[in-house]
This record gives C-alpha cells, sequence and structure tokens, in this order.
C-alpha cells in the first residue's frame, strides 16, 4: 500500500474527491490538501496507507462487470451464460492489460 508521498495526480484528486474536498490544482497543492484532511481526521498521513492503482483498477473493473452482469440477467430474464462469458473475457482482457501497465508503472 502507496504512502501519500508516492500518490500519483489521479489517485490524490481521487481521495480528495472522495472526502468532498477540491481536487484542483498541482500535485504539491494536492499531498498538502489531503495532508491536512487526514490529520484532521486524527490519522497520520505520513502511516495513513492508500489502495495502489492495481488494487483500485481491479476493484473498478470487478464493479463494472457485476454491474454489467445483473443488467443481463435483469434484460435476459435470468441467465444469459454466452453474453456472460463474453463480458467476462472482455473485462478479464481490460483487468490484464490495466494491471500490467499498473506493474510497469511500479517497477
Amino acid at each position: 500500500m502507496p504512502a501519500l508521498e508516492e500518490l500519483g495526480t489521479t489517485i490524490l484528486r481521487k481521495e480528495l474527491q472522495k472526502q468532498n474536498l477540491d481536487s484542483k490544482g498541482v500535485k504539491a497543492h494536492l499531498k498538502s490538501r489531503l495532508r491536512d484532511a487526514l490529520i484532521n481526521k486524527g490519522n497520520d498521513p505520513d502511516e495513513f496507507d492508500f489502495p495502489n492503482s492495481v488494487e483500485q483498477i481491479l476493484a473498478t473493473m470487478n464493479k463494472k462487470l457485476n454491474r454489467q452482469i445483473a443488467e443481463l440477467k435483469i434484460a435476459t430474464g435470468g441467465t444469459a451464460p454466452n453474453e456472460v462469458k463474453r463480458v467476462r473475457g472482455q473485462h478479464r482482457n481490460k483487468i490484464e492489460q490495466q494491471t500490467r501497465g499498473a506493474k510497469n508503472l511500479l517497477d
């Protein structure tokens, strides 16, 4: 799990948005704003662990996949095995590509 100083601007913005804070500005300002918010909530910003980008990508993709499967079930009045397999395969490929990309960035 990355620390505050290791976060990129995209994740900094998302973390600020989660707390309904201004997410605009340069990286240094985003870090400062998030650091202040953590301190105000009683957290130590130097020890607070944020989800890493790979975990976030996987969680997001799984949510999308589950939502699409639910929509397919509703639309077909039950299960649509072939369509579910197709969508699941598409998402699995996207997850694998994004995971490889994220790992390459971390290396």
